[in-house]
């Protein structure tokens, strides 16, 4: 809830620099990055918080309504927005680094532990790492670099992905995970600064899950 106030304040503030106007720059990031952070809450946020976990119905069905809702959203910004995905999801011989995790996904089966059904994991993690990577890498960090430097752009995009997941960790900044994070943050958008694709972000991201 203390979040979702921020983001409030967050939005209030970007409407008053809207009003003046006087640094362009600064009133692009701010409304890519708002944009962004309300897509991530109610998508991506649904999963890392514990709302699902929480809730009092079968956790198995909780996931997979969710992982469909974010499926139709991941629909509708791919067919409404045409420009970020023809930017972002160009034909590429790095469609083959997707060979890695689909071999991984077959040896899964031997030593999957969690308790979560292992069929709603599997394309819950599909799903959601390519929206991950699309919302973050595919369509924030093209739309910044609009008007800002290439790696600028891809700067700010890496440290938006990093408070996208410490923001829900607020008492556990920590642990060593949270420096995987950062790491994976700019490795994946460097990696699309220098690609012009997700594909390598992508296919690292979903890696680290199958393994």
């Amino acid at each position: 809830m203390s979040f979702v106030l921020h983001l409030l304040d967050g939005i209030m503030a970007y409407n008053q620099m809207r009003m003046n106007n006087k640094h362009p720059k600064l009133h692009h990031i701010l409304r890519g990055v708002l944009v962004w952070s309300v897509a991530w809450i109610f998508t991506q946020g649904i999963f890392i918080s514990d709302i699902l976990q929480s809730a009092p119905s079968n956790p198995n069905v909780n996931y997979m309504l969710a992982t469909i809702w974010v499926l139709i959203v991941l629909i509708l910004c791919v067919a409404l927005l045409p420009a970020y995905r023809k930017k972002s999801l160009p034909k590429s011989k790095l469609l083959w680094l997707y060979l890695i995790p689909a071999i991984l996904l077959v040896a899964l089966p031997s030593h999957y532990a969690l308790a979560l059904n292992i069929w709603v994991y599997i394309p819950m993690i599909v799903i959601t790492v390519f929206w991950q990577s699309y919302l973050t890498f595919g369509m924030l960090q093209p739309y910044l670099s609009k008007k800002l430097a290439p790696g600028t752009a891809a700067v700010i995009t890496a440290l938006v992905f990093l408070a996208g997941h410490l923001v829900f960790f607020l008492n556990d900044l920590l642990n060593p995970q949270v420096l995987v994070i950062g790491l994976a943050a700019f490795i994946f958008a460097f990696s699309r600064k220098y690609t012009d694709n997700i594909y390598i972000a992508n296919a690292i991201h979903m890696i680290f899950y199958f393994i």
